[in-house]
């Protein structure tokens, strides 16, 4: 267990406000998503209209075997960005996009479930994506949030309808005008705005004309109801009506409601003073919704006065907000697609308002992902992983801004302090994507810059098992920190090149590279990278099976961990300790420490670690006979790393599940299993370490003599061609069904 170096219903709660008016559009779109077909149903109307909100309804009434998943498209509309959203909604780590689809397809195969897509105001720029999903999954059910449909095969438009309301209040009695969906919205955000606002006789026929004129449009009548508690409604339908008058009322179509949208938001931006106007503009940067502070901190205007207009645009509906947390800090605050698209458009017709917010924007979350950065190696990183994932719409946003600038170091800036999270999160193919498009201009950047990055790459590349890759790449970035003389630039990439000799069985190279590396460290006295090539030099030790020289570099390792109160690296030390323990027989101070660091794995989220641990308790249970607990331990252990898209982790696994199946009186499963983990060892340049084929040598002699010749036949209907996922899911599926 290496350190690094150092520098399933899936879809959100139902909007905040009722949905009014849509029973029918339920109850019919119910009964088509349970058809066998169409396959996909395309919610189309013009934005405003309530299509994410009803879908939102619907997801969370439907019931579909293998329940539902959301999947909001990001800003950044391409193929890779397209499957990305998918594979993150689905749980699948990230992978490079030819990979990705296939995972996705692969996780999906059996499952009947409801994928729920909404485009917001974008169009998916290669619907054949969504396509080849449905044509290799005919169990797939798809509902689509869009502007206009996409052109895929079986797919029905279900345009949604305005919401209805009376052409003449003098006509109705208030009790059947209270009847029409127009006027029972209108009057549930008029309530909210100003509690003390009734339905009366007095403004009846200024509601149904107000109604009349918005065209049954959900968001403008929100809007608009929103602002009664600033003026009486009947000033308020004489303000809105110069805006209205392009068209007569009732007329409902789409191109129509489209203009009455754009109508609507002209009004209520016209009410707002031209500093109230700058900050909403201002907020349309935020990709990911935000914080009061975060919008403070990129609003051009002074901190006091950014407050009292989001508390404005909040009461106006322009605006909304939802609790993230206990703490009155991570309350945020966010726009609706549509009033957010209006707000951009009045922002970029300000090329200086729109070039300053950019770069706050910008420079805000650089400084956010460079702070936190050192943070995550640190005694709290769960703390920082959670506020990068909630800033991340934010931060991809940034990152797309920043390649489009003059400055090339400003991506690779982004990148440098990002690597990290995006290994402890499995966001590995985007981490890539971004730097591989950062270093492209990056030719005349700042050296150091570019060497982190690639350090970065580096490390990414030999998680994803591309070790030949990830060597070279950590070569070019160790020969610009030659050429800088920077010794801690050095130490850290000697000790990666340290990781991938060892991950490719080169065990010479491997100590050689550590042994530089601490050098290193002791001159420069930097007791936390010492404490981790040490933790590396020690796992080192252990895989060549000299336990007792590891059991020396881990408790030094360990204690300097200790002294720096790092939960992270204890738990590493632990680990790689607790593993040299069991092979000289201390089986009770092992599961002590094992114990101990899985405690803190879970406390500081690190998925892979706890992983390791798993293995490494697994085989202990093995030892004292209890297969129900080993069995449990490898279930999780190879699901874990399979998700993670740690390929030689999934040998291992594999490998241990073997020990448990010929300690099962399973031979042939254990002989399948070794046969498949050795070819898959030659496809991606990992052998054994002379400690894992010294722990197979008795399982292999064993099998020899029990099977002789059978060995070499497949069973569960694999062999070693199969891709690797279905090896992994049916093993678990044989871990499940096997008794132990």
């Amino acid at each position: 267990m290496h350190a690094p170096a150092s520098t399933q219903s899936l879809y959100p709660a139902p909007a905040w406000t009722p949905l009014i008016g849509r029973e029918q559009e339920i109850a019919l779109l119910s009964t088509l998503l349970q058809r066998e077909l169409p396959r996909v149903i395309t919610l189309t109307g013009p934005r405003g209209s309530g299509k994410t909100q009803l879908s939102l309804h619907l997801a969370a009434q439907v019931d579909f075997p293998d329940g539902v998943v959301f999947a909001m498209l990001p800003p950044l509309n391409s193929p890779t960005m397209v499957l990305s959203t998918i594979g993150h909604a689905l749980g699948l780590p990230e992978q490079p996009p030819d990979q990705l689809l296939e995972a996705i397809i692969e996780r999906l195969r059996q499952r009947r479930l409801l994928l729920v897509f909404d485009t917001g105001a974008q169009t998916i720029s290669r619907p054949q994506i969504i396509a080849e999903l449905l044509e290799q999954l005919p169990q797939l059910k798809l509902l689509v949030c869009s502007l206009q449909p996409l052109g895929l095969p079986d797919e029905y438009e279900f345009r949604l309808a305005a919401l209805s309301a009376p052409d003449d209040a003098a006509q109705l009695p208030l009790e059947q005008l209270a009847t029409y969906p127009a006027i029972q919205l209108f009057m549930e955000r008029a309530q909210a705005a100003a509690p003390g606002f009734q339905l009366s006789r007095e403004h009846s026929a200024a509601m149904v004309e107000v109604c009349s004129y918005l065209e049954g449009l959900p968001l403008a009548i929100e809007i608009v109801a929103a602002h009664v508690a600033l003026m009486p409604l009947d000033v308020l339908w004489q303000s809105l009506q110069p805006f209205l008058a392009f068209q007569s009322p009732g007329s409902r179509d789409r191109a129509t409601r489209q203009q009455t949208l754009q109508a609507t938001l002209d009004w209520a931006w016209s009410l707002l003073d031209p500093a109230a106007q700058s900050s909403l503009a201002a907020l349309s940067m935020f990709a990911g919704g935000c914080t009061l502070a975060a919008a403070q901190a990129v609003v051009p205007q002074p901190a006091a006065a950014v407050a009292a207009h989001m508390e404005q645009l909040l009461k106006r509906h322009l605006i909304w907000q939802h609790p993230a947390g206990s703490d009155a800090a991570d309350v945020r605050y966010a726009m609706l697609e549509a009033v957010r698209a209006y707000a951009s458009d009045q922002r970029t017709h300000s090329h200086a308002l729109h070039a300053r917010v950019s770069r706050r924007y910008c420079d805000w979350c650089l400084q956010l992902v460079e702070t936190a950065a050192p943070e995550l190696t640190g005694a709290h990183p769960q703390v920082w992983i959670e506020r990068l994932s909630s800033e991340y719409g934010n931060v991809r946003s940034a990152i797309q801004i920043s390649l489009l600038s003059s400055d090339p170091s400003y991506a690779l800036r982004f990148c440098a302090a990002l690597w990290r999270f995006w290994l402890m999160r499995g966001y590995i193919g985007e981490g890539r994507w971004w730097m591989e498009l950062a270093l492209k201009p990056a030719a005349a950047a700042d050296d150091a810059l570019r060497a982190a990055v690639l350090n970065g790459m580096g490390t990414l590349l030999s998680v994803q098992g591309a070790y030949d890759q990830a060597r070279a790449t950590f070569r070019s970035a160790l020969d610009i920190q030659r050429q800088l003389g920077d010794q801690r630039g050095i130490g850290y990439l000697l000790n990666n090149l340290g990781l991938v000799a060892s991950e490719q069985s080169d065990r010479a190279a491997a100590s050689a590279r550590f042994e530089e590396s601490l050098a290193i460290w002791r001159e420069l006295s930097d007791t936390k990278q010492l404490a981790i090539t040490l933790s590396n030099l020690g796992a080192l030790e252990n895989e060549q099976g000299h336990y007792q020289r590891a059991q020396a570099v881990l408790e030094e390792s360990l204690t300097y961990w200790r002294e720096l109160e790092n939960p992270w690296g204890i738990a590493m030390a632990l680990a790689n300790l607790g593993e040299a323990l069991y092979h000289v027989g201390q089986l009770a101070s092992a599961i002590t420490l094992l114990e101990e660091g899985q405690d803190l794995c879970q406390r500081i989220g690190d998925q892979r670690l706890s992983s390791a641990i798993d293995l490494s308790l697994a085989y202990i249970r093995l030892s004292q006979g209890q297969l129900d607990a080993a069995r449990s331990l490898l279930s999780a252990c190879l699901s874990c790393r399979f998700e993670l898209d740690d390929k030689r982790g999934v040998l291992q696994a594999l490998e241990a599940v073997s020990m448990w199946a010929l300690t099962l009186e399973q031979p042939a499963m254990a002989a399948q299993l070794l046969q498949i983990t050795e070819h898959w060892r030659g496809l991606i340049g990992t052998p054994r370490t002379p400690a894992e084929q010294l722990r197979l040598v008795h399982s292999a002699a064993s099998l020899t003599a029990e099977l002789g010749s059978a060995a070499a036949q497949p069973i569960a209907q694999l062999n070693i061609h199969s891709p690797l996922k279905q090896i992994v899911n049916q093993v678990l599926l044989d871990l499940r069904g096997l008794d132990s």
